[in-house]
């Protein structure tokens, strides 16, 4: 999938899985996260850092 649909099923509220996993898996950059989302993205705490 690209950006161009990520964008267009997440504004459409259909986007599966949740937009965060498709910035973990390098599918959009943060830059791209935040111009879909309208927040800085926050990558999720490893066991190292709990």
């Amino acid at each position: 999938m690209n950006y161009t649909l990520i964008k267009m099923f997440y504004s459409w509220g259909k986007l599966t899985p949740a937009i965060g996993w498709y910035r973990e898996n390098n599918f959009i950059d943060d830059k791209q996260y935040q111009t879909i989302t309208g927040t800085a993205y926050q990558a999720p705490a490893t066991d190292a850092e709990k």
